[in-house]
């Protein structure tokens, strides 16, 4: 009963940015849920849909770092996220499929998913550290 508020704000809030999504307004999607997510804490679902609009709006490394973090808290989005059209930009990407085959596989330990779900964010932070750091001079 407590988290009925919380559950309120979260069907509120993806509901807001769900008008975002037809009319390709993903930026105002991403910024709905980055809002929503101030406001309500860490939730596996608005960060997966963050991801999703992320994912849309071309923001790779964004939407890969929220698409972990929602697996982490919910493991069960896994398949969904696995077949999402919202993440057809991120389909050839290593990361995404590495992402896919660590959630996707059954019966591992959720301890050990989630390890590998952090090496894996460490790993894209160090390599998108790496890119920024090669600007041409």
């Amino acid at each position: 009963e407590r988290d009925a508020p919380r559950q309120k704000g979260r069907q509120d809030s993806l509901r807001r940015a769900s008008l975002f999504h037809e009319p390709a307004k993903y930026a105002q999607g991403v910024e709905a849920l980055r809002q929503a997510l101030g406001r309500l804490g860490e939730d596996p679902v608005l960060l997966y849909d963050l991801a999703c609009f992320e994912s849309l709006a071309g923001d790779t490394e964004e939407a890969l770092a929220h698409l972990v973090r929602s697996l982490e808290l919910d493991p069960q989005l896994a398949p969904g996220a696995a077949a999402d059209s919202d993440f057809e930009a991120l389909r050839q990407d290593p990361r995404f499929q590495a992402l896919m085959r660590l959630w996707v596989t059954e019966g591992l330990p959720r301890e050990w998913l989630v390890a590998q779900s952090r090496e894996l964010s460490r790993t894209m932070a160090r390599e998108e550290a790496r890119s920024t750091r090669r600007t041409p001079s």
